[in-house]
This record gives structure tokens, C-alpha cells and sequence, in this order.
């Protein structure tokens, strides 16, 4: 019995007539027989010297569904190529500090690409995610992780409502908030008494007292409440056909704001401050 290799030397043949079920070395002009060549090349094509798989050989067409998950990695029907499914990317998939700006295409982070609470602080390095990365209307309610302290909201001037909807928290909008502090009151005054305010908001950061100064002559003091050039006075007197008026309030200086009722005869009179309106604006 003669025996020969095949090139890779993984595969023998055989004279003819010898060991049929392996295939005869005489068959071909080379004196391999045709089955032992495409073994043989089935096996140099796909392997490296050392018998391991050679890389860049088996794509997405030649690999059965069933070789991924289907929960994190699915192989698209069209393309027949693996992909990340949808939702598929949690935090347990991602090591700390493994999300870099360098890592996201821009407008890729959709919503669809997100489990919810999948992304938590430890997971992307800072100022990795800017605006370009996230997709317009991709950051949903639900993909927040949390309110309070420490997490995505602060919870006392947003939070989470009970259908899982971001809302602005009762008494969410401050002074800061608005970029202004405001007083706002109601004033009543009668006969030679001070008059009394009836307080609907105050963020000046602290109480505002009034005084009478003459008939008709009223002040709101402060301490450096009023900033030059930054207040807004307004005031307004109720209608009153029988006995018509006019009031005038400004800034006086930074402790003060000055108020004077009228008639019509353009001298001052008292108990006109019939809870008239006054509201003070504070810009920074």
C-alpha cells in the first residue's frame, strides 16, 4: 500500500485500489484524488498553520440565527449582518468609563438604543455625551434614571408625576428661575395708620415694611432690596367712580420704594390705598 499527504499534509492518499472510502492519488494528473484536494483546501482556506481558524472567514450570510442571542446582538433578515438589537446595550454590557464622545456618531443615541435606566453616571466619562450626539426627541421620561439628589432630576423644581411625566413641582419656580426677584401685594390704608400689605409673593429676600409719611405719602423699605437702574415699580388703584384717583410709585433709593395718591385736584390724599396693587420687579 502506497500512501501520499495532501500539500497541508492533514489528509492521506492512496494508490488506486487501495482504501477506496479515501480516494485514490491516481484519479488526477497531480496524483491527488479530487475529494482529499477540497478537504485540503477547506482546511488551509479556513485554518492557519497551527490548525486554528483563520479570521475574516465566516460572515453574517453563513452563520445560522442561533448563533446570537437575540436579546443584545440579532442578525438583521435583509442585510445578513449582525447588529446590536434594540435595547439591547444595559448597564451591564458597559464597562465604567467605556462611553467617550469619540465612541458615539452623532444623532446616533435614539431612544430605541436605550433600555430604560440603562445609562447610569459611572458608565460615561465625563463630558462625553454633547448635543450633537442625541437625536431630537430621544430622551423620553422614562429613559431618567430617578429624581432627588444625585440623580437626572432634582425633584423639587422637576419631577416625575404619576404617569411617569416630567412636571415643573409646585413651588419649582424661584426668583432664580425667573432671572428676577418680585414683591407683589395688595396695600390698604385708611386715615393717618400705615399702610397694611397683603403679601401675595415676596423672593426680594426679606419683608418689606410700610410706613405713612404725609397724607397720601407712603414708603416700602428694604435694605438694598432696590437696585438702581434694575427695579420695575408698578401700582394700580381699584376703580372708584365716586372718588377717582391716580397713584404713582417708583424706586426712591436701594432701601425704598415711594407711593402718593391723588385726586383729582392733584393734591395727596389718604385712604385711596384700598387694597391698590403694587408689584416690584428686581433685575439682576
Amino acid at each position: 500500500m502506497s500512501v501520499s499527504k495532501t500539500p497541508s499534509g492533514m489528509f492521506n492518499v492512496y494508490d488506486e485500489g487501495d482504501e477506496p472510502p479515501r480516494g485514490s492519488k491516481t484519479l488526477l494528473s497531480d496524483g491527488l484524488n479530487n475529494n482529499a484536494i477540497a478537504a485540503d483546501r477547506l482546511f488551509t482556506e479556513h485554518n492557519t498553520a497551527d490548525g486554528t481558524h483563520k479570521s475574516n472567514i465566516i460572515d453574517g450570510v453563513h452563520l445560522k440565527s442561533t448563533c446570537v442571542d437575540g436579546l443584545t446582538i440579532e442578525k438583521d433578515s435583509s442585510t445578513q449582518k449582525l447588529r446590536v438589537k434594540d435595547g439591547g446595550i444595559t448597564a451591564a454590557k458597559l464597562a465604567a468609563n467605556a462611553v467617550e464622545t469619540a465612541k458615539i456618531k452623532d444623532l446616533n443615541v435614539t431612544a430605541a438604543k436605550l433600555a430604560a435606566n440603562a445609562v447610569e453616571t459611572d458608565k460615561i466619562k465625563d463630558l462625553s455625551v454633547t448635543s450633537a450626539k442625541i437625536a431630537n426627541g430621544a430622551i423620553t421620561a422614562g429613559k431618567i434614571l430617578g429624581s432627588g439628589t444625585g440623580k437626572a432630576i432634582d425633584n423639587y423644581s422637576i419631577g416625575l408625576n404619576n404617569n411617569n411625566e416630567l412636571e415643573i413641582k409646585d413651588g419649582g419656580v424661584t426668583s432664580t428661575k425667573l432671572g428676577y426677584k418680585e414683591y407683589i401685594a395688595l396695600l390698604y390704608q385708611t386715615g393717618n395708620n400705615n399702610p397694611t400689605a397683603y403679601v401675595l409673593t415676596n423672593t426680594l429676600g426679606g419683608t418689606v415694611t410700610w410706613v405713612r409719611l404725609a397724607s397720601g405719602l407712603y414708603k416700602g423699605v428694604l435694605s438694598g432690596a432696590f437696585t438702581a437702574n434694575k427695579t420695575c415699580v408698578i401700582a394700580t388703584l381699584p376703580y372708584n367712580s365716586d372718588s377717582p384717583g391716580t397713584i404713582q410709585a417708583s424706586r426712591y433709593d436701594s432701601d425704598s420704594i415711594y407711593v402718593v395718591t391723588r385726586r383729582e385736584d392733584w393734591l395727596s390724599y389718604d385712604s385711596m390705598l384700598i387694597y391698590a396693587s403694587i408689584m416690584i420687579r428686581v433685575y439682576p
